[in-house]
């Protein structure tokens, strides 16, 4: 369960601010909730107000690490466990 969450938000962040930022995970965890049996599904958000916030954190070369919440369900829509993920954000210096 933990291991589907990895790559998301420092892909979908990466991708939605350019090549202009450096953009990695830095720290996660898990709380499970219920056991987690057959499909298992989550979903990933990341809306306009939370790319804007992360490029005023970062408009003048500060570290930013936004945190991500994601939902892991069962088939019937119950969660299991929650996935609280943190990633680093920074503008590249050559960018500033």
């Amino acid at each position: 369960m933990f291991a589907m969450t990895d790559p998301i938000y420092p892909l979908m962040v990466m991708g939605a601010l350019g090549p202009d930022y450096h953009v990695w995970d830095k720290k996660a965890d898990i709380d499970f909730i219920a056991p987690g049996r057959g499909v298992l599904t989550a979903e990933f958000w990341l809306s306009d107000s939370v790319l804007q916030a992360i490029k005023a954190a970062t408009d003048d070369g500060d570290k930013h690490f936004p945190e991500f919440l994601v939902h892991i369900k069962d088939k019937q829509g119950n969660i299991v466990c929650e996935v609280n993920r943190t990633i680093y954000v920074r503008k590249k210096k050559s960018c500033r």
